[in-house]
């Protein structure tokens, strides 16, 4: 169990070391930072696996009526394949989201072709909010939304934190130092 946590420990410094030198200050303390639940890899992938999943049984059980065995196996196996690329697909999204708190800004890294990045710093935030669905509720995440000045809207969400409510004290108690 140790060598976990120190795993942990060492990809976490890691990844502050290459912050530190693409994306912070020198001035500036990361407070944390944070990546989805791993449950957002099943949302990202959820409708490719239902699709893949109804294709492939209606391709099983009705090739025969349709005089279609031959191409059974051809697409069962392009949906296997299908849905394996689009879990894929949701593993690196899940790897290239980061959320980043830090002691004068919040950011947020995403995206696999694109990377994207948000950035906005404590005063300019005007509020905080959690959004949990009811299968949220359920495994203990939730969404942190960011509401900044000047725009009226909703410009960053943090998606599919684990203990968002925790999450958001903690990110309150910093932006209100």
């Amino acid at each position: 169990m140790g060598q976990n946590n120190d795993k942990i420990e060492l990809s976490s410094e890691i990844m502050t070391d290459m912050l530190r030198q693409n994306l912070i200050n020198d001035d500036e303390i990361i407070i944390f930072v944070i990546k989805p639940s791993l449950w957002t890899i099943v949302f990202l992938s959820f409708r490719a696996i239902i699709v893949g999943f109804c294709i492939a049984t209606l391709a099983h059980y009705f090739a025969d009526n349709l005089k279609l065995q031959e191409y059974r196996k051809l697409v069962i196996a392009g949906c296997v394949i299908g849905v394996s690329v689009r879990i894929f697909i949701a593993i690196l999204q899940w790897i290239m989201r980061s959320y980043i708190l830090t002691d004068k800004r919040i950011i947020t890294v995403y995206g696999v072709l694109t990377v994207r990045i948000f950035q906005c710093r404590h005063d300019k935030i005007q509020n905080t909010f959690v959004q949990m669905s009811l299968m949220q509720r359920i495994l203990g995440i939730g969404s942190i939304g960011f509401a900044t000045a000047g725009t009226g809207y909703i410009e960053s969400v943090w998606q599919d934190i684990n203990n968002p409510e925790q999450v958001q004290k903690q990110i309150t108690a910093t932006l209100s130092k």
